[in-house]
């Protein structure tokens, strides 16, 4: 079962708390959606905490994966996957 969470545009002050509310308002995951999503979630602040992609402006952070039943494979089905975007947002609008 595929999944999928991300934040818009969100202050580096409030990273964390956002990453924390991301995906709420979902329906409740099955047990290995939810082993895969703490995982993404903790990566996600632990990249932004790092300082790898800086630690002022604003941010973007994706998280996605495919969790199978018991991890099993199945023939026609996606392999079990996470996947974690940390995005520094840069306004090319406005200049440094």
């Amino acid at each position: 079962m595929s999944w999928g969470f991300g934040i818009g545009k969100t202050p580096a002050a409030e990273f964390d708390t956002a990453i924390d509310a991301a995906g709420k308002d979902f329906p409740a995951p099955t047990a290995e959606q939810a082993v895969q999503i703490a995982a993404a979630f903790a990566a996600a602040k632990a990249i932004f905490a790092s300082g790898a992609v800086g630690r002022e402006g604003e941010y973007i952070a994706s998280m996605s994966g495919h969790a199978e039943p018991g991890h099993e494979r199945r023939k026609g089905f996606s392999g079990d996957m996470v996947h974690v975007t940390v995005e520094r947002y840069i306004d090319y609008e406005v200049e440094p």
